[in-house]
């Protein structure tokens, strides 16, 4: 079917939580997505709603002494089954005001990078943010004709498809840099691994489904976490200032920050799971040093190359890092019901530097 027939196939519908029967929420959870009846939602920039949620009503931070206590919450490539239909964030990449989303591996951009790619991606229950596309006449970035993803072992699903950000224009109300979405994927089939294509749409924040407008929320807990770890990171950077006092020898780099994040949504109990993470980073390069650099084995009788063995000046690698994270859990209403955070914790690692065999000159006989 032509997608252009596809999509005016589509049932409306409006996923309402906990909505009965009968006026807005008269879709329910299972009535269709619908590509061009996005929820209104205020135009793109800084202003629009003000988010429906008090930061002053937030419970006291309960603070855990280990990263594992927070239960590692960045995933790392988990990119589990994706139904055809599954409600979930979009975030756009790179640097934003509510910090630097992670990317498929689990990293996240620095606040020094120069990043020209803040496309969305789309993450649920605890997932890996998936690369996902949309249907697509020429816009958005990294346009591919005819695409094929994967439905499952066996099927696939192809369409003109590219990724968007927020100043793509889109029939599904994608305005903002970050939404609570109902997707419809790959035609209702679903899909398998990191791709898939968004046939339907539907914006769910800044509406009776999810009130707040989900960028202001997730700016302000970005906010929030900034101004509950200011003392750990200036703590940090005093145990940054004595390492390189005890190490006046190393010659040392300029510092790197960021505030990685990683929000999710959890269908059981309609919650945005919120992770933060505040870095810094130092490196320097410990005073030349002289090491042997051997020749390999040869075994005897085979032709090896000749190898003078000779010394070669190398310098170890001193790395300083601090990290302290934390966790938010916001409801429907953009109430925070909890939150967590780790002590602050400031390290340093010292790779050192080898010389590896290096074969020169002629093949022996």
């Amino acid at each position: 079917m032509p997608m252009s027939a596809r999509f005016g196939s589509f049932l409306l519908g409006f996923l309402v939580f906990g909505c009965g029967q009968g006026g807005a929420g008269a879709g329910g959870p299972d009535a269709p997505a619908s590509p061009t009846t996005g929820a209104e939602v205020p135009p793109t920039g800084d202003r629009g709603l003000v988010p429906r949620h008090d930061l002053g009503t937030m419970p006291p931070w309960m603070q855990v002494e280990t990263e594992a206590a927070l239960e590692h919450p960045f995933p790392f490539q988990q990119f589990p089954h994706v139904p055809g239909r599954v409600v979930g964030v979009l975030v756009m990449a790179g640097l934003q005001p509510y910090g630097s989303p992670i990317g498929h591996g689990g990293d996240a951009a620095y606040d020094d990078a120069e990043t020209d790619r803040d496309e969305y991606r789309f993450g649920f229950e605890g997932s890996s943010p998936y690369a996902q596309y949309f249907p697509s006449r020429g816009e958005g970035f990294n346009v591919l004709r005819d695409w094929s993803v994967p439905i499952d072992a066996e099927r696939t699903f192809r369409a003109d498809a590219a990724m968007f950000d927020r100043e793509t224009p889109n029939p599904f109300g994608l305005r903002n840099r970050a939404h609570l979405v109902d997707l419809e994927v790959n035609g209702g089939a679903g899909g398998e691994g990191i791709h898939f294509i968004v046939t339907g749409a539907r914006v769910l924040d800044g509406t009776p489904a999810f009130p707040p407008r989900l960028d202001a929320l997730l700016t302000a807990l970005r906010d929030d976490f900034a101004a509950a770890t200011d003392d750990d990171v200036r703590a940090g950077l005093a145990g940054f200032a004595a390492a390189e006092t005890a190490h006046p020898d190393v010659s040392w780099q300029p510092g790197r920050s960021r505030t990685a994040m990683h929000p999710t949504y959890r269908g059981a109990d309609r919650t945005i799971d919120v992770a933060f993470r505040r870095e810094l980073v130092r490196t320097g390069a410990g005073p030349a040093r002289e090491v042997v650099q051997d020749c390999p084995y040869c075994p005897p009788g085979a032709p090896c190359m000749r190898c003078d063995p000779h010394s070669v000046r190398v310098r170890d690698t001193i790395t300083l890092s601090f990290v302290v994270s934390g966790r938010y859990v916001v409801d429907r209403t953009g109430r925070v019901r909890d939150r967590w955070r780790t002590a602050g914790a400031t390290s340093q690692r010292t790779v050192g530097a080898s010389a590896s065999p290096y074969p020169t000159g002629p093949l022996e006989e």
